[in-house]
């Protein structure tokens, strides 16, 4: 990427260290003479998309005194961008070890630390607005409220790999989250266990038993059978102990 010009930058040479954000680092030279390093991956997603990049000085510029007269610091979305700063860079901060802990990043476009007029915070603004983000009323219920969610949940917080949802939508998304296709819909184990009558935890505890999926929504459609599971022979068997063999769900092109 050495002599490479991407908006208001010149790629002077590959830094010496990568850091944890992974891919490859590059020291560069901005028109207003300062030199920073940024991470290869975002280099190219700016070229590809077209976007102004520069050393932090641009949106600055472009901004003024926005951030001061308008009074964006204590609005909802400087309260998720100081929270999504924290978590990725704070060791102290809550969640910090399943952000920052774990090589979860800000991507220099959105964060600026110690530059005049928070360009980060700008940029990141700018952003919400402009992919979905909106003004919701006060009284809207926790769950229904916007929130940030990436794409990509080992990727890092930039505008490529994040979206707005609700903080419901944003369960089918996490980690620790399991979903299970029952031939009509796909259901997180929760609401699969209320829509069979199962007691919570029915799914986990057979998952962990190295059931199939296919399996598990069999046994909860036919409760009468009392299915197990033999591990020696890997054979489903009912209560008078014969072998049932379970038919496969097949989801839909839109659910693959």
């Amino acid at each position: 990427m050495t002599g490479m010009r991407i908006g208001k930058l010149v790629v002077l040479r590959q830094a010496p260290k990568t850091t944890k954000h992974g891919g490859t680092d590059w020291v560069c030279r901005c028109d207003c003479g300062n030199e920073v390093v940024k991470n290869g991956r975002y280099l190219r997603e700016a070229e590809k998309n077209g976007r102004m990049v520069s050393c932090g000085c641009f949106v600055s510029e472009r901004a003024g005194n926005i951030h001061r007269t308008h009074g964006l610091r204590h609005t909802r979305l400087a309260r998720i961008h100081r929270g999504m700063c924290s978590r990725c860079t704070n060791p102290n901060a809550n969640n910090y070890y399943k952000y920052g802990g774990r090589g979860i990043y800000v991507c220099d476009e959105w964060y600026t630390p110690g530059v005049k007029g928070n360009p980060g915070f700008l940029a990141f603004y700018k952003w919400a607005y402009e992919n979905g983000y909106y003004d919701q009323p006060k009284d809207t219920p926790l769950r229904e409220l916007l929130s940030i969610d990436r794409i990509d949940n080992d990727g890092p917080y930039a505008p490529w790999n994040c979206r707005w949802t609700t903080m419901s939508g944003q369960t089918f998304n996490r980690r620790t989250t399991q979903t299970i296709y029952d031939g009509e819909e796909t259901l997180l184990h929760a609401h699969f266990e209320d829509k069979y009558k199962l007691y919570r935890g029915w799914c986990n505890r057979r998952k962990d038993s190295h059931w199939s999926d296919d399996a598990i929504v069999f046994a909860a459609k036919h409760p009468e059978f009392e299915m197990t599971l033999t591990h020696g022979e890997h054979a489903y068997r009912d209560k008078e102990g014969f072998i049932h063999l379970i038919p496969v769900i097949k989801k839909p092109d839109s659910e693959t």
